[in-house]
């Protein structure tokens, strides 16, 4: 078991270290020289962090789902779900909405930053 730990381990360590994570932070230099820059980058973090947590509270109703044996505990695991599912579906018309008044405030749609090729 303690084998199995320690693989486990290092395999993350591992994926964790080859993930560059200046690829997705924003040069200063560039990204934040003007207000829009600015602007750009907080929702891309709020609307990332968002869906982070979405799909990290759809997990757990997985995983209370799954370790409830029926029940009441079932019934809440099934509500966490809904609830999780219900989250990204208003996360995902929030992102739509905004990206359409910004693209009609500003003339230009919110970039989104791409995962770069071989990191993961």
């Amino acid at each position: 078991m303690k084998k199995l730990a320690k693989t486990i381990q290092s395999k993350f360590l591992s994926a964790t270290l080859a993930l560059n994570l200046r690829d997705f932070l924003p040069d200063p230099l560039t990204e934040l020289n003007d207000i829009s820059g600015i602007i750009r980058t907080l929702l891309n973090v709020f609307f990332g962090g968002a869906g982070l947590v979405a799909v990290f509270y759809l997990i757990y109703g997985g995983y209370l789902y799954i370790t409830s044996g029926g029940g009441e505990g079932a019934e809440t695991a099934k509500k966490t779900i809904l609830n999780a599912i219900i989250g990204l579906i208003v996360i995902l018309v929030a992102l739509a909405l905004v990206n359409f008044v910004w693209s009609r405030v500003t003339g230009q749609g919110i970039e989104y930053q791409e995962i770069p090729e071989g990191t993961l």
